[in-house]
């Protein structure tokens, strides 16, 4: 899920997980939140004390395997309904037989491209807090 939060620092990687009980709590994709804009430089000023606010995605992971965290991080942005969808229509795409459109067919590679490249993005995630809790 999308969330916005405080952190200390943030590694260069964009990508925090700590156990939290039984859970293991991933943030990624981490980003400067950008700042409201100031009408006065007495209101920039007053920023200053504010501490650093990011962006980022967050995943609760019951599990602490990459297959935990991989499934998590997908799960989170793709329903199993999504999936199931995404998967027939690229089936009938690489059906020769299939009579649907241009425009309907195009839609569909793109959209089991976008699925297949969010699963490389949390494939690589998983991997990088694997490395980092040990």
């Amino acid at each position: 899920m999308k969330c916005n939060y405080q952190f200390p620092t943030v590694p260069d990687s964009g990508i925090i997980a700590y156990p939290e009980g039984s859970i293991l709590r991933v943030f990624y994709d981490i980003t400067p939140a950008p700042l409201a804009p100031r009408e006065s430089e007495e209101e920039e000023n007053e920023d200053a004390d504010i501490p650093q606010t990011y962006d980022c995605n967050q995943v609760d992971v019951q599990g602490r395997t990459y297959n935990d965290i991989v499934s998590a991080i997908v799960s989170d942005k793709y329903s199993n309904d999504d999936v199931q969808a995404i998967i027939a229509n690229y089936t009938e795409v690489m059906d020769e037989d299939s009579d649907i459109d241009e425009e309907k067919r195009e839609e569909y590679i793109s959209e089991y491209s976008d699925y297949q490249q969010w699963r490389k993005h949390a494939k690589a995630i998983a991997n990088e807090v694997l490395e980092h809790l040990d």
